[in-house]
């Protein structure tokens, strides 16, 4: 008796102990956006070729954004689509947006969100916004980093 006690509090344990709650955003928006101290052209040339150094496709470009797509590796695509689809789902797919504002001589203000887009079985699109998650904290990660390599 004692011991399924014991193995009752070590699950509930085990389960509270691994819902860690994911850091926010230190920004206005609460959402990802950094000043990076350099002109537009400049801020926009760097995202847009990391992201496709890293495998990202240009799915739409205008002069003050930038969307990207990816493929999600094959185990979080399945676990996205278990979750949110059924088998008559397509496959999940990421979306980078990236929004560029002027900030004077020599800032910028670039924003962003990450995106899951999937179409169901009725081909309606499916869209679900991670930028108040962990893809977020990861994108305004990369934030910070973009601006330090800009900004040396």
């Amino acid at each position: 008796m004692n011991h399924a006690i014991l193995i009752f509090f070590a699950a509930i344990a085990g389960i509270a102990s691994s819902c860690a709650p994911i850091p926010k955003i230190n920004t206005i928006s609460g959402k990802p956006q950094i000043i990076i101290n350099r002109d537009m052209a400049t801020v926009k040339n760097k995202i847009s070729s990391d992201f496709v150094m890293h495998g990202n496709t240009i799915l739409n470009e205008t002069s003050r954004s930038i969307r990207f797509a990816a493929d999600m590796n094959t185990g979080n695509a399945m676990l996205y689509k278990v979750a949110m689809g059924n088998s008559y789902s397509s496959d999940p797919s990421l979306q980078y947006d990236f929004n560029f504002i002027s900030q004077g001589k020599n800032g910028t203000l670039v924003s962003g969100r990450v995106i899951t887009v999937m179409q169901n079985a009725f081909g309606r699109s499916q869209n679900t916004d991670l930028s108040k998650g962990k893809a977020g904290v990861e994108l305004q990660n990369y934030f910070v980093q973009a601006k330090k390599k800009l900004e040396k």
